[in-house]
């Protein structure tokens, strides 16, 4: 199957920006998924950009499905001695955030919730990409990559679905705050760590 070009893919000279998708290559990936659960989960970082971290941490109390909303407060940490996991803050305090929710996602968030809730035990602290525990990076990271070799695109990390979200919407010309916003960062962070994108806008704009 003939599939779109991708920025940064293996098959090119080798650089050190962060690899991402197009949304025509997420497309492709997304209708090989043929499991609910993860189809969900990737949705939902491509649709958010969240850090894989903030995904895990994500509990029901967090979302608030009459509005749309999804409130990051949080994130997961493997480095503790309690355990296997623990929740701590957000990496910086722009961190602390509201995400508003496409529709698409919203619907497959409030069909995953009425589904949940009639699980033994189903307590509203429950992790949305989870249960009582959350969804684990091995997990993630194993399931991405059989779904990758499934629909035969080029390979990224869990961390690529944040920066695919990024690009599409600064080449949408969004409004760098609003970008910043969503994604936890500053203005001169997120020019900074996207400078790449905002030389190929200028490229096209000229």
């Amino acid at each position: 199957r003939s599939l779109p070009a991708i920025k940064g893919s293996r098959g090119r000279v080798k650089s050190s920006h962060p690899l991402f998708w197009e949304q025509s290559t997420f497309n492709a990936f997304l209708a090989c998924v043929d499991d609910p659960y993860w189809y969900d989960v990737f949705l939902f970082l491509f649709g958010t950009g969240c850090r894989e971290g903030e995904m895990f941490a994500l509990q029901w109390t967090d979302v608030d499905l009459k509005t749309g909303r999804a409130h990051i407060s949080k994130t997961i940490t493997s480095k503790t001695t309690s355990g296997r996991w623990a929740i701590t803050s957000p990496k910086t305090e722009r961190s602390d955030r509201f995400i508003d929710l496409q529709e698409v996602l919203l619907v497959r968030l409030r069909a995953r919730y009425k589904a949940e809730k009639k699980k033994d035990g189903f307590s509203s602290s429950w992790f949305v990409f989870g249960h009582i525990a959350p969804l684990s990076r091995t997990q993630l990271a194993r399931f991405l990559d059989k779904y990758i070799n499934i629909a035969g695109v080029p390979r990224i990390t869990p961390h690529g679905f944040r920066h695919s979200h990024a690009t599409l919407l600064i080449r949408a010309g969004i409004d760098d705050q609003l970008i910043a916003d969503r994604l936890g960062h500053t203005p001169a962070e997120l020019r900074k760590t996207y400078a790449h994108i905002y030389a190929d806008s200028r490229k096209e704009m000229v």
